[in-house]
């Protein structure tokens, strides 16, 4: 199993080290196309409800728009039923490259549904579930955990992972507690424990908000890849050794978002999806500009959003 996992991780993977975290409505298609532009060598789709996407073609329709290019992937979703996850899984076979569970989510949506970090005490399910996907699908399964208060379990639950046939895993370097106002500094001292106990690749997740961070990240942990997020949403050049202008990556996003508008301007639910995801992202990268957030909040429609684009792309500086 060992060098199973090394030879997807190194051959069909490539050796990853930049990777674009799941983000619920902000790592989308278009957002994933200007990741890789800007050096993410793998991305996550954002979370999928697994049982919605295995039983709803109009919600696969809606939050999955992909092709060819768009490689390698991971998708995620979140669940606690080992059948459903396997029948949403099944749906996406032969178009991503590894499957995710979602075992980290910390919301209160997650605590309802119990899925994300409220399955982390779960551990015989977890297991179950992660050994019913690796015996009934090719595609390799990993999973997105966050840590323990204590260092000790969290290897422990690290190892439990790798032993029910996970290729890789993510590691949130928080608990389940640490958010909003008490998300605190992520625990890159316990990343590097799981790194040092397991023998499976292993992304650092929490904490990565420059390349400068990645790096010393590498080199305190030993990692084997950094996952960035909501950084990534703020820069999404953090990853790249070549930066541009905020003018040129907007030139740049309205290109890829053209590109994919004319490939799939025939999927009813494509433009509204991607006029969404654009408010959110522009609002983001242009959070400290008062004036322009104030246009922003008056489009609703792509066409406005792409002319908006057009003007921030060609205006003097």
């Amino acid at each position: 199993m060992e060098g199973k996992c090394w030879r997807f991780w190194n051959e069909t993977l490539k050796a990853p080290k930049y990777v674009l975290a799941p983000m619920v409505s902000m790592s989308e298609l278009v957002w994933r196309d200007l990741a890789r532009q800007y050096g993410a060598d793998l991305c996550y789709t954002p979370m999928f409800h697994a049982k919605l996407f295995g039983e709803s073609k109009v919600y696969r329709e809606k939050n999955f728009p992909t092709d060819e290019t768009d490689r390698p992937l991971v998708v995620q979703f979140s669940g606690n039923d080992p059948a459903v996850l396997l029948r949403a899984a099944r749906h996406v076979v032969g178009r991503c490259e590894a499957i995710d569970i979602n075992l980290g989510c910390p919301q209160k949506i997650a605590k309802r549904g119990r899925y994300g970090s409220f399955l982390q005490d779960e551990w015989e399910l977890i297991e179950e579930i992660v050994r019913h996907l690796v015996e009934n699908i090719e595609t390799p399964v990993s999973c997105k955990i966050r840590i323990f208060d204590e260092a000790e379990k969290t290897v422990a639950y690290a190892k439990m992972l790798e032993k029910a046939g996970c290729s890789f895993i993510c590691v949130h370097g928080r608990t389940r507690g640490q958010i909003g106002e008490n998300r605190g500094e992520a625990n890159w001292a316990v990343i590097g424990e799981i790194k040092k106990a397991v023998s499976i690749p292993v992304i650092a997740n929490g904490g990565i908000g420059s390349l400068e961070d990645a790096r010393r990240c590498f080199e305190e942990t030993g990692v084997d890849a950094v996952m960035a997020g909501y950084s990534h949403l703020l820069d999404p050049q953090m990853f790249s050794e070549k930066k541009e202008t905020k003018k040129q990556v907007v030139a740049r996003y309205r290109s890829l978002c053209t590109t994919r508008l004319e490939q799939f301007k025939k999927r009813k639910y494509f433009v509204p999806s991607l006029a969404n995801s654009l408010k959110g992202h522009l609002m983001k990268m242009f959070r400290k500009d008062e004036v322009l957030r104030e246009k922003l909040a008056e489009v609703y429609s792509v066409e406005g959003f792409l002319e908006l684009m057009e003007e921030i792309g060609t205006a003097e500086d």
